[in-house]
């Protein structure tokens, strides 16, 4: 049986990301709880211990965990049915989105695992420039940014294409 190479490049990012997610997350709690902050470029870079309870940029994270968790469980689940159905439709030649959406699926999974296992993500990678910050994230939201990046790159690169298709749909339905 020979699998298609759009599951193919799914199942790479996937295991690939939500293993150096994961992995990293783990050395994270176990160093940097300990000394909460190292500075990597003075100004710029660090790597800081943050407890995410929310969703990005800690949105819902003075939600109860009652209400958090099976709201986050529900989300994540609904978006994979999402993204599997849309993923599936995928022309080979969709390369971009194959691996925009697999970026995604990856961060969102990595992310997910933590709120079911843990309740909180751990976040710890800090940019900023003095003491202005970008919010401190992960590696699962650099898989997830990348995917919204390539996103909006085929976007760019498609967007008549994929603007002819729905003129074509929306007169069949006529």
């Amino acid at each position: 049986m020979k699998i298609k190479r759009k599951y193919l490049i799914l199942v790479i990012i996937s295991v690939v990301f939500i293993f150096l997610d994961q992995i990293t997350k783990t050395w994270a709690t176990n160093a940097l709880k300990a000394k909460p902050r190292i500075v990597i470029i003075k100004d710029y870079f660090d790597l800081n211990y943050v407890i995410n309870h929310g969703a990005a940029w800690g949105m819902f994270g003075n939600f109860g965990t009652k209400f958090r968790i099976p709201f986050f469980i529900v989300i994540t689940i609904i978006a994979s049915v999402v993204l599997g159905y849309y993923y599936k439709k995928l022309k080979k030649e969709q390369v971009i989105l194959q691996f925009a959406l697999s970026f995604v699926v990856a961060g969102m999974i990595g992310n997910f695992i933590d709120r079911v296992f843990v309740t909180f993500v751990v976040d710890f990678i800090d940019w900023h420039i003095g003491v202005h910050h970008w919010p401190t994230f992960n590696i699962a939201d650099v898989a997830i940014s990348t995917g919204m990046g390539l996103l909006v790159i085929d976007w760019i690169l498609h967007h008549k294409e994929y603007a002819e298709v729905e003129k074509q749909n929306k007169e069949e339905m006529s």
